[in-house]
């Protein structure tokens, strides 16, 4: 049996049941909704007005930038700090593989051109567009620790071992503004063996077989492709040959750049990367 409490709650559920017009009751539904809602809204105010009085308001990562000044290298302490400073590599350089730039720094995609077909309001065939691959077929990534040096002296950077450390700010390590460069290679083309090559040594043999394997389909699909052109009227682009995007960062031997980040200790010496904030480079 039901305590008395929970027998008296069901009492007066049916009563209203059958009591009420379903107007009534919706409308004493709706109420009780937007009375929850309040409710939450306030205890969320309330826990986050007792959570400011203890450790103070929210910082982002621009608030907290904007309290650090730029320091000379010379006055940097263990903690946050924010100078500015040209690159220096550790040993001999990087260079990044399509555009044989000496870095500390590169990330390459390649894309692959696919066609895809739009249609009128009749679903008749209207166009063709050609669009890169939503997914790289091959990528690489290398970094290394480097210098930043100027007038004051030179304090090294640790990038960290993230991947595309520019794609996404959740990373702990942020490069905004360096050099990006993009070169479109056509199967048979002069820079095309070079093309060739890079993709043999990133990619496995599943992926090139999948990749023969959907030129074979291509192949046997493609007479119909041409007769529902034809039907249409609407020409089928030439897809005889390959077309990748080659798309490259890198950040350059000798480029002046500014840093954001935490100053630790490391064998005696001081060294900047990631820490409660995110190592943040930026040209």
């Amino acid at each position: 049996m039901g305590s008395p409490a929970s027998t008296m709650s069901m009492d007066l559920h049916f009563f209203l049941a059958a009591n009420m017009s379903p107007d009534a009751l919706g409308l004493w539904l709706a109420l009780g909704s937007l009375l929850l809602l309040v409710v939450g809204v306030g205890l969320l105010l309330f826990f986050e007005w007792i959570r400011e009085k203890l450790f103070g308001p929210r910082q982002t990562l621009k608030d907290v930038k904007k309290e650090i000044k730029l320091q000379d290298i010379s006055e940097i302490t263990e903690g946050l700090c924010r100078f500015q400073g040209k690159i220096q590599s550790i040993g001999p350089p990087l260079v990044s593989p399509w555009g044989q730039k000496a870095c500390v720094y590169y990330h390459l995609e390649v894309f692959r051109r696919f066609f895809r077909k739009f249609t009128d309001y009749k679903n008749r065939t209207s166009a063709w567009e050609s669009v890169w691959g939503p997914s790289s077929e091959a990528h690489d990534t290398k970094r290394q620790s480097f210098t930043v040096s100027n007038g004051a002296g030179k304090i090294e950077i640790d990038l960290g071992s993230t991947g595309d450390i520019g794609k996404s700010s959740a990373y702990n390590t942020q490069i905004r503004g360096f050099r990006e460069f993009e070169t479109e290679v056509l199967e048979g083309a002069v820079n095309w063996p070079k093309l060739k090559s890079y993709l043999q040594e990133h990619t496995g043999s599943l992926i090139r077989a999948t990749g023969r394997f959907e030129k074979w389909m291509c192949s046997k699909l493609r007479p119909l492709d041409e007769m529902e052109a034809h039907i249409n009227e609407v020409p089928l682009p030439d897809n005889d040959k390959e077309l990748f995007l080659c798309r490259e960062r890198v950040l350059e031997q000798g480029e002046v750049i500014e840093v954001f980040g935490h100053a630790r200790r490391e064998k005696g010496k001081l060294v900047v990367g990631s820490g409660k904030w995110p190592l943040t480079v930026r040209r």
